[in-house]
């Protein structure tokens, strides 16, 4: 009898055993084919972006990570604008007289401005920062000619695209030159410095923290007014690197608060005047804006004693490297009023609203070469002193 009833256990758990494989033969199928219907009809909905959506179906079936990202906002970053090379032997090393020879210049737009283009996705679409220009400048005028693409003289106007959400690489073009030598320099070499003096703009926008005032018994803390400090730049040469908010002052029916807005030129070249591309280093400020969510209007923040210019205001970065500048901070100082009638400004209670800064200039920077002038013996021409 113990025999027999061995054998019948043997068998029982065989067979709950094949049961248990052939259950999970049976998802494993299911699962096949639920996998093949969803990939053909993502196929015949979108037929060629169906391996894309099957992919992220079974990654997302089998791991979290694969898991497709909300797509994130345009975010001005970086301390650039333009990036401004020679392409390789253009020029050459040494040239010889009587050359006709290219000097290409690539240029990029790294920057988050659009240069002489309008752009319809702007906020305000009829606003262009006007274009820039890149000029080839060499000092031997009369023994070396310059032209551009066009044969008329050694300037190109510059148009190009910056960083946006739909262009998350900037624009790129390369600008050529015609050089022919003449005749024979005075120390037989010659140096080519190509200059891009053009447009540009800053725009920051940042959540700030407005306390409606220093009373703490009329305060109800939803956030925390404190500096802003930007270290990563706003994808321009000139960058706001600090944001500071003072206390809140009361006067009469007013609720008012002061801004101190740090500047830096935080790239290799130089804020110029606009007019001839030296001079001073202004900066327009375009707009300083509080976005009142309640009021459902903006608040102008007002610079304090600005200087002007054709009606609009701007400030003169200060030279780093005068000795007699002591304080070298470039500072801008602005001030946003708020009506306090009846208190109802103050009973607000602390609140977050959106600070927007528009900043205009004009930006050169430059890039040079050495060309050595040989004649047609391979020797060089010109007196060199020992």
């Amino acid at each position: 009898m113990a025999y027999v009833a061995n054998t019948i256990n043997r068998k029982y758990f065989k067979m709950q055993k094949e049961k248990k494989v052939s259950r999970f033969l049976f998802l494993i199928v299911l699962l096949l084919s639920v996998m093949i219907i969803v990939s053909c009809s993502q196929s015949q909905d979108a037929p060629g972006r169906s391996s894309l959506k099957a992919s992220s179906f079974f990654g997302n079936l089998f791991s979290g990570s694969q898991r497709a990202e909300p797509l994130k906002a345009f975010e001005r970053i970086g301390t650039k604008a333009l990036d401004i090379k020679l392409l390789k032997d253009s020029p050459a090393d040494s040239v010889f007289v009587g050359d006709n020879f290219r000097i290409a210049v690539y240029v990029k737009n790294l920057g988050a401005s659009d240069m002489g283009i309008q752009n319809s996705q702007a906020e305000n679409a009829n606003a262009i920062v006007g274009e820039g220009k890149l000029s080839l400048i060499n000092a031997d005028n009369d023994e070396i000619q310059i032209k551009n693409k066009n044969m008329l003289n050694a300037d190109e106007a510059l148009k190009l695209r910056g960083l946006s959400f739909d262009n998350p690489i900037g624009e790129e073009k390369i600008y050529n030159f015609e050089a022919t030598v003449l005749s024979q320099p005075l120390l037989g070499k010659t140096k080519f410095i190509v200059e891009a003096c053009y447009p540009y703009e800053t725009v920051i926008s940042k959540d700030v923290c407005l306390a409606t005032s220093n009373d703490l018994r009329l305060r109800a803390a939803a956030c925390e007014m404190k500096d802003i400090v930007l270290a990563n730049g706003q994808g321009a040469p000139v960058a706001v690197t600090k944001i500071v908010l003072q206390k809140p002052q009361k006067k009469k029916d007013e609720v008012y608060y002061n801004f101190l807005i740090y500047l830096d030129n935080v790239d290799k070249g130089d804020v110029v005047d606009g007019s001839n591309c030296a001079g001073l280093e202004k900066i327009f400020v375009e707009g300083i804006r509080l976005a009142d969510r309640e009021l459902g209007k903006d608040i102008r923040c007002n610079l304090q004693a600005p200087e002007t210019e054709g009606g609009r205001q701007f400030i003169v970065l200060k030279n780093k490297e005068d000795k007699a500048i002591k304080d070298k901070e470039n500072i801008i100082k602005c001030t946003a009023r708020f009506n306090n009638a009846d208190n109802k400004f103050e009973k607000r209670g602390d609140f977050t609203t959106n600070l927007k800064i528009v900043l205009g200039y004009t930006y050169s920077q430059s890039i040079e070469k050495e060309v050595v002038i040989k004649d047609l013996d391979n020797n060089i021409i010109g007196n060199f002193e020992n």
